[in-house]
């Protein structure tokens, strides 16, 4: 299972079906309106996808890669989500698999 993390609604569902149709699995989201970043990290944790696609930017501050090191310590896969490019080495450095860029266009979805 895909877990998709993101603060807004809209991504979510612009993002979940063409995900699952293109992994060919299911894809749960996570809509994260406030809280700090372990307890985020302890609401995925208890989810417990094999992989999770994470948004860089989060509410209450959070930043996705402060995320990484527990979700891969706990041997989930993750993989950084941000319409900022420059984001991709913060995602890696510890420890993501992968980096997308996150188009928000709607020829992203199809």
């Amino acid at each position: 299972m895909i877990l998709l993390v993101d603060d807004s609604e809209d991504i979510l569902q612009l993002f979940k079906e063409p995900l699952a149709r293109a992994c060919g699995q299911e894809v749960q989201t996570l809509l994260h309106e406030g809280g700090s970043a372990a307890e985020l990290a302890q609401q995925m944790l208890l989810i417990a996808p094999q992989w999770v696609l994470l948004d860089a930017n989060l509410s209450s501050g959070v930043q996705g890669p402060e995320l990484v090191a527990p979700l891969v310590d706990a041997g989930i896969h993750v993989i950084g989500f941000s319409s900022a490019q420059w984001m991709e080495e913060q995602f890696l450095h510890p420890g993501a698999l992968r980096f997308l860029h996150k188009d928000t266009t709607n020829s992203a979805a199809t």
